[in-house]
C-alpha cells in the first residue's frame, strides 16, 4: 500500500470519529466509530481491495441517506 493511501485512510478514520463526537445519535454514533475501525483496518493493510470496496460504498451509501434526511 502506498503511504500517500494510508495518509488517506487514517484522515478517513479521523473524519469519522470528528463526526461521531458531534452527533446525539447514539445509533449513528456506533455506526461512525465502526467505521473508523473499519478505515484504520486497511491504513494498516490489513484488509483487502474487495473489503475497501465494500467499505467505500458502505460509506457513500450512508453519506446519501444523510442527505436525503436533511432534506
Amino acid at each position: 500500500m502506498l503511504a500517500e493511501d494510508e495518509a488517506k485512510f487514517l484522515q478517513a478514520a479521523s473524519d469519522c470519529l470528528d463526526l461521531a463526537r458531534s452527533t446525539r445519535d447514539k445509533q449513528m454514533r456506533a455506526a461512525l466509530v465502526v467505521l473508523a475501525e473499519q478505515w484504520l483496518d486497511l491504513a494498516q493493510d490489513r484488509s483487502d481491495d474487495c473489503a475497501f470496496s465494500n467499505l467505500l460504498q458502505a460509506f457513500n451509501d450512508w453519506q446519501t441517506e444523510r442527505k436525503h434526511k436533511k432534506q
